[in-house]
């Protein structure tokens, strides 16, 4: 009898209980991971809105949690140098080099801060372990790219031979057309205008010309003084207006430029140039408006970093125009 119940509470169980437990299938994230990631997420919006000093506590919040997280350590780093806490920044990234010694991005980070706090000795020495990977690797595009930047570091601290150099080998290792741009660019900014005018006639014989090439083939021909010829350029990208488009400063200064030409009058310019920018032959009837406008971009032309890069004759004619259209009293 104890038997038979035994059997039937047996089959009753198999047949009638509820089925055993399983595991959940929702995904699960520890509350620490999501405040890490909530930190991390938060800090990286203010480093985006310019709040340093938000951005960096959130970070060292957010690596208080989870200390050994390197992609939070590099975050930080990259925040203090943006800060100029050059020592902490570096110790972090020397840290970080001695786990991953061929990691290019640290690598990078490193060369960057470097000239960021004026050791330019120590910036092209990261920069020069960053070449020896990329040409062990066969990665000439991005070795091209690294002779690029320590073209433009040399060049910003007026090493102009060594800036040459470095470009020309860049250009020698990807002749693409952005590095033929770079090129020019920086042989016109060292007012090597008769090799930069060598050059161009080279690219010319390609079927296409990249529209980099074609604006510093206008920036030649008005450093050079043939201000029609120039025009006539100006007015041959502007029937392109994506190339136009890609280069709105420069055509932008350009075009402005060639308005307050003392030769100019408005028939020679073309109807491309016309839409451009407002305004005739008479200075002094163009519009108060659009000279403010005209005043604000000269303004900005002297300002930018990067017109140390223009010919020193157009940089002249940047000032003179400049002080041409400057609105009286504005510079008392």
């Amino acid at each position: 009898m104890k038997s038979f119940c035994s059997i039937f509470l047996l089959l009753l169980s198999s047949s009638c209980a509820l089925p055993p437990p399983d595991v959940s299938r929702q995904n699960y994230v520890a509350s620490k991971e999501i405040a890490v990631i909530d930190l991390v997420r938060d800090g990286l919006s203010l480093y985006d809105s310019g709040r340093l000093i938000d951005a960096e506590l959130k970070l060292r919040q957010a690596l208080y949690l989870v200390p050994q997280e390197n992609n939070i350590k590099f975050n930080l780093a990259v925040i203090l140098e943006k800060e100029e806490k050059y020592e902490e920044a570096a110790s972090i990234f020397q840290k970080l080099l001695t786990q991953k010694p061929e990691d290019i991005k640290i690598l990078s980070a490193l060369a960057h801060l470097n000239f960021a706090r004026g050791d330019l000795l120590s910036s092209e020495q990261f920069y020069g372990k960053i070449l020896d990977l990329y040409e062990r690797r066969l990665n000439f595009s991005r070795a091209a790219d690294v002779y690029r930047s320590l073209s433009s570091i040399n060049f910003s601290v007026g090493e102009e031979q060594d800036a040459l150099c470095y470009s020309e080998m860049a250009l020698k290792l990807n002749p693409d057309d952005k590095e033929r741009g770079a090129h020019l660019k920086i042989m016109l900014a060292l007012n090597r205008l008769s090799e930069a005018s060598k050059l161009i006639l080279v690219l010319k014989q390609s079927e296409k010309k990249a529209p980099i090439v074609q604006i510093q083939e206008i920036i030649l021909n008005f450093a050079e003084g043939n201000h029609e010829h120039a025009k006539e350029l100006l007015g041959d990208l502007l029937t392109n207006s994506l190339a136009a488009n890609n280069f709105p400063y420069e055509v932008s200064l350009l075009t402005t430029l060639i308005k307050y030409l003392p030769d100019n009058n408005k028939a020679s310019l073309s109807t491309e140039e016309q839409d451009y920018h407002s305004g005739g032959s008479d200075k002094n009837a163009i519009d108060p408006e659009q000279r403010e406008l005209d005043y604000s971009l000269m303004k900005e032309a002297l300002e930018r970093e990067n017109s140390v890069y223009l010919p020193y004759q157009l940089l002249t004619t940047v000032v003179d125009t400049y002080l041409e259209v400057e609105p009286k009293g504005r510079g008392n």
